[in-house]
Parts: structure tokens; C-alpha cells; sequence
């Protein structure tokens, strides 16, 4: 007698179930009920159900990678957007022959610059620099 799901875990599956097999079939339905509760078969079973129900770890791996690289491109995406705002920005400053800089940068000064402020000015309109 042989049970498929205990063969899964052959390194711990009892010889009687695996390879030799009964001499003495009286003693055989009381033997298949212990077998049932045994460790080695309930691993067996759990392996087999997890084999045949759950996802490989290769198509898990993959799509794992394919989220990563979903999320990546969406960052970049919008990156590629607040750069073309702030070249809009530059191209402007620079027609116009305006500065970009003032007399400090640090973020309590009012003097910050041009540049820094019409950033700042589409930081609270833009949701794409918010």
C-alpha cells in the first residue's frame, strides 16, 4: 500500500506506507488510521495541498519583480513631470535674463531667489510638485 501524498516527503515517510508494504492485512485499517494522524503523513499532505493550490515560487518572483518594476516607472514617470516643470521654470527665469538666486537660500528668509519662489508658488497649486 502506497499513499501518494505521503511519498511527497520521502526522506521522513514510513517505510510500511513507502516501500515494503503489509504482510499481515488484519492489522491494516487500524495501521492506515494511525498512519493518518502520523507527522510524517500530515506534512505530506500539507506539501501536496500547498503544491497543487499555491503559486511556484518563479511566477511569485516574477511578479513580485513586475510590481517593483511597475512602482519604478510610475517614480519615473512623475519624476520626467516635475523635471519639465522646473525647466519650464529655468527657460523662463532665463528669457526673461532674471536671477535665480537671492541673497540667501535658507527656508525662513524671504529673499530666497526667483527660482526658489516660483517653486514654491506652484508647490502649493500643482499637484504633480506637491
Amino acid at each position: 500500500m502506497f499513499t501518494h501524498s505521503s511519498g511527497i516527503n520521502i526522506g521522513q515517510a514510513e517505510l510500511t506506507y513507502s516501500k515494503s508494504g503489509f504482510k499481515n492485512w488484519k492489522l491494516a485499517t487500524s495501521k492506515f488510521k494511525l498512519h493518518q494522524l502520523s507527522k510524517a503523513h500530515l506534512n505530506s499532505s500539507t506539501s501536496l495541498n500547498n503544491f497543487l493550490h499555491l503559486k511556484p515560487i518563479d511566477i511569485v518572483l516574477d511578479q513580485n519583480r513586475e510590481l517593483v518594476q511597475s512602482q519604478k516607472e510610475q517614480t519615473r514617470l512623475k519624476n520626467r513631470q516635475i523635471m519639465k516643470r522646473l525647466i519650464d521654470i529655468t527657460v523662463c527665469l532665463g528669457i526673461g535674463g532674471k536671477p535665480f538666486r537671492g541673497h540667501s537660500e535658507k527656508s525662513n528668509d524671504i529673499h530666497k531667489g526667483l527660482f526658489l519662489d516660483i517653486v514654491g508658488l506652484l508647490t502649493k497649486y500643482d499637484p504633480i510638485l506637491n
